[in-house]
């Protein structure tokens, strides 16, 4: 993300991580949460995301963190690969790979 090099990582020049995981936090939250976006009619990325969420307009909205908790809850009915199905991938792969390099 250019913003984030261009306007705090190349300024600060953050000293050792822990000092750059605060700077970049802090960065982040006013990205996404004070400053305006151009490409979003003026409006903070937050303000969009709540009128996605709580409908601003009046339109029914989708509850995201339902979405997610339902994909989380149906993540267990999904199979599951195996250390011999992930070998048996590997392996067609790496005959796909022959076979295209040979021609």
């Amino acid at each position: 993300m250019a913003s984030l090099k261009y306007e705090d990582i190349y300024l600060k020049g953050y000293a050792d991580g822990h000092e750059a995981k605060a700077g970049i936090g802090a960065w982040f939250a006013f990205y996404n949460a004070r400053r305006p976006h151009q490409a979003l009619a003026n409006r903070t990325p937050i303000e969009v995301w709540r009128d996605g969420v709580t409908g601003a307009l009046g339109e029914t909205a989708v509850d995201m963190t339902l979405v997610l908790r339902t994909s989380l809850d149906n993540a267990a009915a999904l199979p599951m690969p195996t250390a011999a199905t992930a070998a048996e991938e590997c392996l067609g792969i790496q005959e796909r790979w022959n076979s295209q390099a040979s021609n």
